[in-house]
């Protein structure tokens, strides 16, 4: 699952290099360095990126998966199904979206036992550091590091206002 994230990442980065183009619609310019806002820097190179700490997939759980399903296909065009390489759990299907290169992501059918929500995933180095960083700098951990049957260990997390998001790092090979 993860693995088919970066390969996508790069792709739309690299689509993005050769159209010189920045995603902001040219509200600001590309920085040629990476300046530091809080404790820890985002970590890529120019020519290379890596994707640590940066968006890489997103995720909608609902309890509701049949509706989630009609609703982001009547929108969008998605479609979902399931792909055993990215998760042999049927609750959690993978989302194909108009953009072949884009961001992609998954639906959860969290059978209620979770809240309903549509977060973003940041990819990390280390998950247990990122929600050690977490708790240090004032947010939560909403579920504690866990890692899936193929290999991902992940982590959902609010920051102090309250946003949910996710943590996670590819399986290690």
């Amino acid at each position: 699952m993860l693995s088919l994230a970066i390969a996508n990442l790069r792709a739309v980065r690299s689509r993005s290099r050769k159209r010189d183009v920045n995603t902001d619609s040219g509200l600001s310019p590309v920085p040629p360095t990476v300046d530091r806002v809080g404790s820890y820097p985002a970590r890529y190179e120019r020519d290379d990126m890596t994707g640590i700490n940066g968006i890489g997939w997103f995720e909608i759980g609902t309890d509701n998966p049949a509706a989630a399903k009609k609703f982001y296909g009547d929108v969008f065009g998605w479609t979902v199904a399931q792909d055993e390489t990215k998760s042999p759990d049927p609750a959690y299907q993978i989302f194909t979206t108009g953009d072949r290169e884009g961001l992609r992501g998954a639906l959860f059918d969290n059978k209620g036992t979770a809240p309903n929500h549509a977060i973003f995933s940041v990819l990390v180095d280390d998950v247990n550091l990122a929600c050690d960083r977490t708790e240090a700098a004032g947010g939560k951990i909403l579920v504690a590091p866990q890692t899936n049957p193929v290999g991902v260990r992940f982590a959902h997390i609010l920051d102090p206002s309250g946003n949910h998001f996710s943590v996670f790092t590819t399986p290690t090979t």
